[in-house]
Formats: structure tokens, C-alpha cells, sequence
């Protein structure tokens, strides 16, 4: 929910000062970058709505797609080089996607970016613009981008991966725990019992003891009086 809220409040604060404040020309592109950053924001605050009300799985899952699809779009639209502001946080959708789905949809997102980088060095390279850029230092920031977010994803995958063994052999521990525990109460249960078998048993015991103490005072009396 915090990571949500973050991604529907900051990028149009951000945005509101990109456009009243930085005192910048409008560049080419940008109109559709805002809708698609003020597009993503609204979807995740419906995301928001939705793990408020327990679907939590569903809002996760339906961001993720919107954001993959845009994000396709966005380097589709405006090339690998100017998404360089915007890859810092797109590394946060493959940290969700990772702790809060799983590893295929991890690398199901990884998939999506090395497609969304391909597509958006494509665009630059043949872009009409002219840039100090060569093919080859396009395609090589590509293919470093690409590295960078593999192994962002393999620092996630293994982070995630040894934080579901540690909670997996958490909840074992914990199940073992409960397992001893209904044993000690069984046990003690058991223990009361025969605790309660045994004063049984003590007074019965000291019941016939008294009956027997008494059935001899009582026979030694009518010995007495049968003697006189």
C-alpha cells in the first residue's frame, strides 16, 4: 500500500513542478510521457482501493500489466534515451512484481523491459533527429541497460528466493512448535487423569481401611458382650 500510494502521489507532484516551476521548454514527447505517468499514477491508487477492500493479488497483478503495456509504449514512442530519467523507477516494478507475485512475474517483467529497450534503441537508431550518438553507443547503452536490469532481477530473485526458505522453515518451525505443544497438552491432560485415577484409588483405599477398622472394633464389641 505505501509503495502504491508513493507511485500514485509523487510522479504527478513531480510532473506539476516539471510544468509550473522548472521554468523548461516543452519537449517533444512529453505530453504523452504525462499521460501515460498520470495514467499509471490513477491505476495505482485504484490498486490502493482495491487491496484496502482484501483483493490484493488482483490490484498487483492488474498494475503490473497496465505498467508493462506502457512501458512498451513510452520507449516505443520515444526511443531508449530519453527513458533515462525514468529507469530508476521502473526498477521498482520489478521489485514488486518479485516480492509481492513471484519469480515469473519477475522475469515475466524482465522480459518486458529487454523488449521495451530493443524497441526503444530501434527508435533511436533510426530516428531522422540528428545525435552525437553512433548506432553502436545506442545499441551498447541498450545492451548495458539490459545488463543492469538482469542483474537487478537476479539480486531479487535470490533475495526473494532465500526469503521464502527462511519463511518456509519459519511456518515448519512454527508447525512443529504447535505439533509439540498439542503433545504437552495431550501429556498433561493424560497426567491429570491418571493423577485423578490415582486419589480415586487413595480413597477407596482409605474407605476400606476405615470399613475394615471398623468391622473389627465392631466384631471385638460383639465378642465383649457374647463373652459376658
Amino acid at each position: 500500500q505505501i509503495v502504491l500510494l508513493v507511485v500514485g502521489i509523487a510522479p504527478p507532484l513531480l510532473w506539476f513542478y516539471r510544468i509550473v516551476f522548472s521554468g523548461l521548454a516543452w519537449r517533444a514527447g512529453e505530453t504523452a510521457s504525462l499521460a501515460m505517468s498520470l495514467f499509471i499514477s490513477a491505476v495505482a491508487m485504484a490498486s490502493f482501493a482495491l487491496i484496502r477492500r482484501g483483493r490484493f493479488q488482483w490490484a498487483t497483478r492488474q498494475l503490473l500489466a497496465v505498467v508493462a503495456v506502457f512501458v512498451v509504449a513510452a520507449y516505443v514512442q520515444t526511443g531508449f534515451d530519453r527513458q533515462g530519467y525514468e529507469q530508476p523507477i521502473q526498477v521498482v516494478w520489478l521489485v514488486l512484481a518479485g516480492l509481492v507475485v513471484g519469480r515469473k512475474a519477475l522475469w515475466a517483467m524482465y522480459a518486458v523491459y529487454l523488449v521495451a529497450f530493443a524497441a526503444g534503441v530501434w527508435v533511436d537508431v533510426h530516428s531522422p533527429s540528428p545525435s552525437r550518438l553512433s548506432t553502436g553507443d545506442r545499441i551498447g547503452a541498450g545492451v548495458i541497460g539490459g545488463v543492469l536490469f538482469l542483474l537487478i532481477a537476479i539480486v531479487i530473485d535470490r533475495s526473494v528466493a532465500a526469503l521464502r526458505t527462511a519463511l518456509r522453515d519459519a511456518n515448519r518451525r512454527g508447525d512443529e512448535l504447535a505439533r509439540s505443544n498439542a503433545r504437552l497438552s495431550e501429556e498433561i491432560a493424560e497426567r491429570e487423569r491418571v493423577t485423578q485415577q490415582l486419589i480415586h484409588a487413595r480413597k477407596v483405599e482409605v474407605v476400606g481401611h476405615l470399613a475394615s477398622g471398623v468391622t473389627h472394633d465392631f466384631n471385638h464389641l460383639l465378642g465383649l458382650i457374647a463373652g459376658h
